[in-house]
């Protein structure tokens, strides 16, 4: 999949990185139809705040793939917004696996 990296000050390219794949019961996988930068990501791009590869875009709107077990209120194949605190976790632990 792709994904928004940071790679310097006003520095962002689009880079192939690893397939999300559900680990835990509450996990989500969404295939990512947009996203957005929040304000935390500007203090990034602009250089206010040390980056190191950055995965950026984590407000996403996009629709369920697959979920886990215990994952009730979100269905399979329609539009949901994100998550953003669980996104956030899933994304960070992707770019530590490159």
């Amino acid at each position: 999949m792709k994904g928004v990296i940071l790679t310097g000050t006003h520095t962002v390219e689009v880079q192939e990185i690893q397939d999300a794949t559900i680990e835990e019961s509450t996990d989500v996988l969404m295939r990512v139809t947009s996203a957005a930068i929040c304000g935390t990501d500007l203090h990034f791009y602009d250089g206010r705040m040390p980056y190191d590869g950055h995965l950026i875009g984590h407000e996403p709107l996009g629709v369920v793939e697959e979920a886990g077990p215990v994952v009730h209120s979100l269905k399979k194949r329609r539009s949901h917004r994100g998550a953003h605190a669980h996104l956030l976790r899933v994304l960070r632990e992707l770019l530590a696996r490159r």
